[in-house]
């Protein structure tokens, strides 16, 4: 009895581990393999618009691979050269300072967005070379072709690049994921080419979301993922994925004193990239709307500062236009200019909807696109009345910290 028994066991056991065996092997359920985009410019920039594939986040029965995401990602994710050249202080004759000309090389990493070679890379990587006729950029895929590129466009504001390989046809884009589902604690994983190591597979978690990180003297980077997945110089512009191997981010950034990872990286979310990618493919540059005024919530004015004959709402709510520095809080020549608003209005609304806090206005003209109507709801005089503004393109030097 005791040798049937133990015969009746391994066999269930045995039985259980070719089931296993068997399920791993066949790999994802619903047997996704590429991102889906379809070729050329312009239809690939309106699948960039288009919602996020994999929705929310699904449960994973057993234990995920990190192995096969990298696997999966791996065809994706290019190493990008740039060589050009720099203007440098140097001495010249008889100690005198003189700008020296030299060559220099730079490396970064990008991901494909389309199998006939658009690439979404960090702004940084690309733009020391940017209007320089001699510049080389050559891009590296992971089974060591090698491709020259044309820029397609570029973005200071958000630090995102899209190049275009020459020649390219029949590559393995990248699952684009859904960064809105990512939760702090997910697994991360960094693929790109750090410090000249091509194809390197880091993994890390979800460290923080919505991180607020300045990337240049008037620029910051909003709503960005930290994470402690390894990133050093190199890795700019490669992916961070989820365990499946979609892509949730581009890598940008780390915190550091020492030049490399200290566990603490930062990625631009992917919903945000692919939609600036889109106006990078569709227009060579992004067309970011702006209303043209600076303001404080109404809740946070220093009341002492105010003109003594100023009637506010009793509420105390909306945005108040002021610049508080001696800046001129409206633009001359902007869209709240043209359309009335002046200094010590009160945003009460917009587009009906009540301006509770400074990101509320951001976020809903962030919403609309160059030359449509934003409907405002001023407060003047004791009384509110209605505006409509129409949305212009933002200018270049415009960099204040409202719009």
């Amino acid at each position: 009895m005791k040798t049937a028994l133990g015969y009746g066991a391994t066999f269930v056991t045995g039985f259980a581990a070719c089931a296993l065996i068997l399920y791993l092997a066949q790999g994802r359920p619903d047997g996704r393999r590429g991102s889906g985009l379809p070729p050329g410019r312009h239809a690939l920039s309106q699948a960039l618009t288009q919602a996020p594939s994999g929705g929310a986040a699904r449960a994973l029965s057993g234990l995920p691979s990190v192995a096969d995401a990298a696997a999966r990602l791996a065809p994706a994710v290019v190493s990008i050269e740039v060589e050009g050249h720099e203007s440098v202080p140097g001495q010249g004759f008889l100690g005198q300072f003189r700008t020296q000309d030299r060559r220099f090389e730079g490396s970064g990493s990008g991901i494909l967005l389309s199998a006939d070679g658009y690439v979404l890379t960090n702004q940084h990587v690309v733009a020391p070379v940017l209007n320089q006729p001699d510049a080389k950029i050559q891009v590296t895929l992971s089974d060591g072709r090698r491709f020259s590129v044309t820029i397609v466009g570029g973005d200071v504001a958000s630090d995102l690049a899209v190049v275009k390989l020459l020649g390219a046809k029949n590559l393995t884009p990248a699952l684009l994921g859904d960064s809105d589902t990512v939760r702090v604690g997910d697994w991360a994983i960094a693929v790109g080419n750090p410090l000249g190591f091509n194809s390197t597979v880091t993994l890390g978690i979800v460290s923080a979301l919505n991180r607020h990180y300045p990337h240049q003297d008037s620029v910051a980077l909003e709503k960005v993922i930290q994470t402690d997945a390894s990133i050093n110089p190199g890795n700019s512009g490669g992916a961070l994925a989820d365990i499946e191997g979609r892509v949730i981010g581009i890598n940008t950034a780390i915190a550091t004193t020492t030049g490399v990872s200290t566990g603490i990286g930062f990625a631009i979310p992917i919903n945000t990239a692919r939609k600036i990618a889109a106006q990078l493919i569709e227009n060579g540059k992004v067309l970011r709307p702006y209303l043209g005024v600076i303001y404080t919530p109404l809740s946070e004015a220093d009341r002492s500062a105010l003109p003594s004959n100023l009637t506010l709402p009793p509420d105390g709510k909306g945005m108040l236009v002021h610049s508080g520095n001696n800046a001129t809080s409206v633009t001359p020549g902007s869209p709240a200019q043209k359309c009335g608003i002046v200094e010590w209005d009160v945003l009460r609304k917009a587009d009906g909807k009540p301006l509770d806090n400074d990101e509320a206005l951001r976020k809903i003209i962030a919403s609309h696109t160059v030359g449509e109507p934003l409907k405002l709801t001023v407060w003047r005089n004791g009384a509110e009345q209605e505006q409509v503004a129409t949305l212009e393109e933002m200018p270049n030097w415009f960099t204040q910290p409202n719009r």
